[in-house]
């Protein structure tokens, strides 16, 4: 019986670290690098002033 307690909290550990990895793997996806943070303010920046256009605004000037 021990045997079988020692097995499975091996396959425990084994999923726990699976999803672990699962996790970490989605979670960077949800955070900018250094480089995509400052890339997007340049390109809110340039909105801003009017050097750059969204893709909305693109489709309003074509359907107007």
């Amino acid at each position: 019986m021990e045997q079988t307690s020692i097995k499975k909290i091996g396959q425990d550990v084994e999923l726990i670290k699976k999803l672990v990895l699962d996790i970490k793997e989605q979670m960077e996806d949800c955070f900018l690098t250094v480089d995509e943070e400052t890339n997007l303010d340049t390109g809110l920046l340039e909105r801003k002033k009017g050097i750059a256009f969204s893709l909305e605004d693109i489709e309003k000037s074509r359907n107007a």
